[in-house]
């Protein structure tokens, strides 16, 4: 089994990072990164995937290994010789226990730390190779949700000239602006954490209903990003480890009147604490679901069908998944109910499909 499960850990990880190659084609292209940091993305990525790939990955190994055996009469010799099911199915009710440990760890603390790093690393790329997504005499869309144009591009040092830019990152406020100069200022001892564009000699046109207003400035400088801290008050779930999230709950809870936003933002907390006990926990079902979809006799390709039945499963599983965690979104079934029903599901499939091969 242990090969089968390797195998399926390369393929998965291929699959899902053949889903993000026009992501990592334009880190490569447009930010011209080196190949070591695209090996480093490729890396926080594959590591980021782990929590939902060992579960698949065992499902593949189990249902693989004893789709094989029982096509080749092996599972029959082995009842013929007086072994249960309990003993044919250890293997995988071993391996299992094994990859949910391997699992619970991974979702609480190696994966929040894939996530950061790969957050870290794609900020510190797109503020230290800033100017070169603005092109010499052309307009150019996307540049930290601005326009922007200017008639001279000096890429190594990012020195700007003759620029005109339309700042639309508040749509209910724009900004237009002209400057003479800009350059492009990163702190050289944290350049993923700031980044800011320095004008100098220019006016800010603001448009509101009936005013027009126009500021004239020697320097006026623009954040192009939020910073991303290295601290753990930057809020996003997928990178806070056990730890973080069991004290952001607690905190969250004491609060004796909850707004709208902290109910939300609880909710939110709640959902990412389930999901990693959820996908964990996934493995032991998955390892008893092998056996039962996997020790069936009288199969015409044992390689096949091993594969075909994984892929079947899987998909039924992430489908529901996806139904009941809309349905948390929505705020119809809370956190601990709605994200352990796919679990309950395929646990009494599997009893089942375990009990016909028992029989």
């Amino acid at each position: 089994m242990l090969p089968s499960f390797l195998l399926g850990l390369f393929i998965f990880v291929f699959l899902l990072l053949s889903v993000q190659t026009l992501r990592l084609t334009e880190f490569l292209l447009i930010h011209g990164i080196s190949l070591l940091n695209l090996t480093q993305l490729i890396t926080y990525m594959s590591v980021q995937f782990l929590p939902m790939i060992l579960p698949m990955s065992l499902l593949f190994a189990s249902l693989f290994t004893y789709n094989r055996l029982s096509n080749d009469s092996e599972i029959v010799a082995m009842k013929a010789s007086g072994l249960s099911i309990v003993h044919i199915g250890m293997p995988s009710i071993l391996l299992g226990i094994i990859v949910f440990v391997i699992a619970l760890y991974t979702s609480f603390y190696i994966g929040p730390w894939g996530s950061k790093q790969f957050t870290l690393l794609v900020n510190k790329i797109g503020q230290t190779k800033a100017s070169a997504n603005i092109r010499e005499g052309s307009f150019s869309e996307g540049f930290f949700d601005m326009v922007v144009y200017a008639n001279k591009v000096e890429s190594k040092n990012g020195v700007l000239g003759d620029l005109f830019i339309y700042d639309e990152r508040n749509p209910k406020d724009p900004l237009t602006i002209v400057a003479k100069l800009g350059q492009i200022i990163k702190d050289e001892d944290a350049p993923d954490q700031f980044t800011m564009l320095r004008l100098i000699d220019g006016q800010i046109h603001k448009n509101q209903s009936d005013t027009y207003t126009v500021v004239h400035f020697n320097t006026y400088d623009i954040n192009l990003v939020a910073p991303i801290k290295e601290k753990d008050d930057y809020f996003d779930a997928d990178l806070f480890n056990y730890d973080q999230l069991e004290e952001l709950l607690a905190s969250y809870k004491a609060k004796e009147s909850k707004s709208d936003k902290d109910l939300d933002t609880l909710m939110y907390l709640k959902r990412e604490y389930h999901k990693r006990w959820v996908l964990s926990f996934s493995c032991l079902i998955f390892a008893v679901l092998g056996i039962g979809f996997g020790a069936i006799a009288n199969r015409r390709n044992n390689k096949t069908n091993g594969v075909v039945l994984s892929l079947g499963v899987i998909v039924s599983y992430w489908i529901i998944y996806i139904i009941f965690d809309s349905s948390i979104k929505s705020g119809r079934l809370p956190a601990h109910i709605g994200l352990w029903i796919p679990n309950t599901l395929f646990m009494i499939v599997a009893f089942f499909r375990l009990r016909k091969v028992w029989f």
